[in-house]
């Protein structure tokens, strides 16, 4: 019989419960499927993993029918299964008709709730390596690396002392590897983790024979920082995960826009899940905005979640997200592919801690054609672009020294530059996009960072002159920690970005894609600047938009205030 008879209706706010029954290991798996009432609160256990190959490895054996089950599933059930008594599991693959597209829309919108409601959330990495018992011991040992204990942690980013409490040796250790190998498995760029682990209250984290608690894990990975020669996406996403747990258990905003922003780099089967698989998530969203619905396009779905972001807050900042080339065709261009990886690791206009304000105290002009292919917005063109560099990759940094060194060699080429101020400063400011603030002295302090940076990039080109260009105080140990800490601070703003010169001679970062004769504009309301390109073959001013920028000494407003024309309508499809 079909795996499709296991399954009958359910009826509204239904969920099914896997009765998973003891067995030895190798036995065949048997079980039962339990429709219940999720309002009863009922005890079960969920499960967060990756599919993997769709193949069927086994089955189960489920009301005297059989329930096909990947290779990673029968795995994780080999090893969560009791040898003496049942165990109540949700599992997405078994507990969801997934031939159902109507049944698969009714379960995603309760996902937020089924994971949020589950006694424990059972992580499955997937069977143990070699080397994975080295990690179970290494794990303490990471841990003693912070100065304060879990509980008094009050931020999601503390940075832990590896080389003060262990020794630079760590980072080369085999340990080290073996804790960057369980960051490597695809369970961390999956897309639905995001959901599944920040709204489980309990996580335990299962890789083969071995278990550990998620926050230990997860706070362990933030040593990586340390490495950041070797930095990796992953610890992105673990430090995404402590934030929005931090921000749920602080009451604080979770918009989907936020969500969407943080998102792009990871990754789902069905590109639907890229929105639906924040639902459950977000703070903002109510019944009836959002309805999952798989029948739906993709495109479709874009555009509804990119206009909810738009008219919810009037807010243009959803722009931002923007970024070319789009891997879905047919959508206009200021709708964001959220499904495409990007290789930008920042978007300027999601960082608050930098209050840019480059539109000053306008507040946006806007409105959308009927047909949702047409946005129509106030705002400035300041200038065309007129030189590029060339873009630098993440992946790059820093050991790209021939494009840091032409980037360094544009930046002089503008010094002394429109503000007044003059290189080095002009780099140091623009590698930073005027970020990264550092208090009362935050000038002085970025200086002395990128001066450390600055000392390595001249050694590596002039390696017979370091005692030459080592001051009378200098001092190896606060060199390498400042060089460390600048390249830390700058790999996010260039990576996937160029430096660009406009006509005026005003200087930038924009996306990789950007191309000479590009126009930057600057939108009323809107905290940055962006990029735009006349449309082809269009018998009026039709412009794409290609994605946001930078634009040095443009940032805080003043500029954009000043300009005596006034704002003109810009038609971008």
């Amino acid at each position: 019989m079909s795996p499709a008879s296991v399954y009958h209706k359910l009826p509204e706010r239904h969920i099914r419960l896997l009765i998973l029954q003891p067995g030895e290991a190798g036995s065949p798996f048997q079980g039962r499927l339990v429709p219940t009432y999720i309002d009863n609160n009922p005890i079960y256990e969920a499960l967060s993993y990756t599919w993997g190959t769709p193949e069927a490895a086994s089955a189960l054996q489920c009301d005297g029918l059989s329930i096909p089950l990947t290779a990673n599933l029968h795995d994780a059930l080999s090893r969560l299964r009791l040898p003496e008594e049942d165990r109540i599991l949700w599992v997405d693959q078994i507990c969801i008709n997934q031939n159902d597209l109507a049944e698969r829309s009714q379960q995603v919108g309760l996902m937020g709730e089924i994971y949020r409601n589950a006694v424990h959330v059972d992580i499955w990495l997937g069977e143990e390596e070699e080397d994975t018992e080295l990690v179970i011991k290494f794990l303490p040992k990471l841990l003693s690396c912070f100065k304060t204990s879990e509980e008094g942690d009050k931020t999601s980013d503390e940075l832990p002392d590896v080389i003060g409490t262990l020794s630079m040796l760590t980072l080369r250790s085999d340990s080290w590897e073996a804790f960057r190998n369980i960051f490597q498995r695809p369970y961390f760029r999956r897309m639905w983790i995001l959901q599944e682990v920040v709204l489980g209250s309990k996580c335990r984290v299962y890789c083969g024979s071995y278990a550990m608690g998620w926050n230990d894990m997860a706070r362990a990975a933030l040593c990586f920082k340390t490495d950041i020669t070797n930095n990796f996406e992953a610890l992105e996403v673990v430090q995404i995960i402590r934030g929005l747990k931090q921000r749920i258990s602080c009451g604080e905003d979770r918009s989907l826009l936020y969500l969407l922003s943080q998102t792009y780099d990871l990754q789902c089967t069905n590109p639907r899940d890229k929105v639906y698989g924040l639902l459950g998530l977000a703070s903002d969203t109510h019944k009836g905005e959002i309805i999952p619905d798989y029948n739906q396009s993709c495109q479709q779905i874009y555009i509804e979640a990119a206009k909810l972001c738009i008219s919810k807050y009037r807010s243009l900042t959803m722009l931002c997200c923007v970024r070319n080339p789009k891997g879905l065709s047919g959508l206009p261009s200021w709708i964001p592919d959220w499904n495409t990886v990007s290789h930008t690791r920042e978007i300027f206009g999601f960082k608050p801690s930098e209050k840019y304000a480059a539109a000053g105290t306008t507040t946006p002009h806007f409105r959308i054609s009927a047909d949702n292919r047409t946005l129509y917005v106030r705002g400035k063109a300041i200038d065309r672009i007129k030189v590029l560099g060339t873009p630098i990759w993440h992946s790059d940094i820093p050991d790209n020294k021939e494009v840091q060194e032409e980037w360094r060699t544009l930046a002089q080429r503008v010094s002394p530059y429109f503000t007044g101020e003059t290189y080095p400063t002009v780099l140091w400011r623009l590698l930073l996009a005027d970020g990264q603030t550092r208090g009362r002295d935050s000038d002085k302090v970025r200086q002395q960072l990128y001066e450390a940076d600055d000392y390595y990039f001249r050694v590596h080109a002039n390696p017979s002159r370091q005692e030459e260009f080592r001051g009378p105080d200098f001092d190896i140990t606060v060199t390498n920690t400042r060089a460390l800490d600048f390249v830390g601070m700058y790999r996010a703003v260039v990576s996937g970005r160029r430096v660009a010169i406009t006509e005026k001679g005003f200087l930038g970062l924009v996306l990789a894609d950007a191309q000479v004769g590009d126009r930057i504009c600057i939108f009323d309301g809107v905290q940055v600047p962006f990029v735009l390109r006349q449309k082809q073959n269009s018998g009026s001013k039709v412009w794409n938009l290609v994605g946001e920028c930078y634009l040095q000494g443009w940032m805080d407003g003043r500029c954009f205030e000043n300009l005596e024309s006034p704002s003109k309508e810009f038609e971008i499809s």
